[in-house]
């Protein structure tokens, strides 16, 4: 019994006098934190800014539909859509925005942020949309959304149009939006 425990003190005491050191321990503070090691998988962020209620997409090609301001009868709306294979290029969506509100001249914004590419053209005149009548007094605008590292699939057009006077105090809000994707 003596030599048995004479040889587990022995073993013990050669363990402990191991020739390689403990690992350091970690400092919290050198690590990268898990949302920037995160942020090129993670899906889109579509929260809604302060005055934004999101409802249920009223049309098939919508993945989200946001009403701006006061729901009337007719509201201000943004409309999000995911084009998985596309949708043109970028110049091809300029091209079109600008022959819908016949502006020769809007601003663009670029952005990159989270592993994305947007840019939000921003342009005023006579709207002119797949459906209904030419509305004078327009102001419309449209963001490219596409993701070069791979971080979402295909393209995503996000849109506000309405009159001048309903779209300019959201303009702020809609390019936060867009930023924050």
């Amino acid at each position: 019994m003596r030599t048995l425990l004479l040889s587990l003190f022995g073993s013990t005491i050669l363990l402990a006098c191991s020739s390689e050191p403990a690992p350091p321990a970690q400092d919290p503070s050198n690590e990268t934190p898990p949302a920037q090691v995160l942020d090129a998988q993670r899906p889109l962020n579509f929260v809604a800014p302060l005055g934004w209620v999101e409802r249920e997409p009223t049309q098939a090609m919508r993945a989200k539909e946001f009403v701006v301001g006061e729901a009337g009868e007719n509201p201000l709306l943004v409309i999000v859509a995911h084009w998985p294979n596309g949708v043109g290029s970028l110049q091809d969506n300029l091209n079109r925005w600008k022959g819908q509100v016949g502006s020769d001249d809007p601003t663009l914004t670029e952005y990159t942020a989270n592993g994305l590419l947007a840019t939000v053209l921003d342009a005023e005149g006579t709207y002119q949309g797949m459906t209904g009548e030419a509305q004078e007094g327009s102001r419309l605008l449209a963001a490219y959304v596409e993701s070069p590292a791979g971080r979402v699939d295909g393209v995503y057009t996000i849109k506000m149009s309405g009159s001048s006077e309903e779209v300019t105090p959201w303009v702020e809000s809609f390019h936060e939006f867009i930023k924050g994707l």
